[in-house]
């Protein structure tokens, strides 16, 4: 969530992009209906969860064609790292 981190998320992402052996495919709905609309953090942890599952598919490769585990894999960090977003921002 911290601005000054943007540019490494982007890096981040632009990497995962031009990965040839990684791929993720990121479903929203494991999030809990976040939307770009209600969210003023959306595309922070959008990426973050992506980033996540591409991590677990990195660390896990026996799972890398198992889309529910690498969602899995996103999934609870994105919802930390929401939860913490949300509890600072009150």
């Amino acid at each position: 969530m911290n601005p000054s981190l943007q540019s490494d998320r982007a890096w981040a992402m632009q990497w995962l992009i031009d990965a040839p052996d990684v791929t993720v495919n990121a479903c929203l709905e494991p999030l809990g209906g976040l939307s770009a609309k209600g969210y003023a953090h959306f595309a922070e942890i959008v990426a973050q969860y992506t980033l996540a599952m591409a991590a677990f598919i990195i660390e896990n490769p026996g799972k890398a064609n198992d889309p529910d585990a690498a969602t899995g894999g996103g999934r609870g960090r994105a919802q930390r790292l929401s939860g913490d977003a949300r509890r600072s921002a009150e």
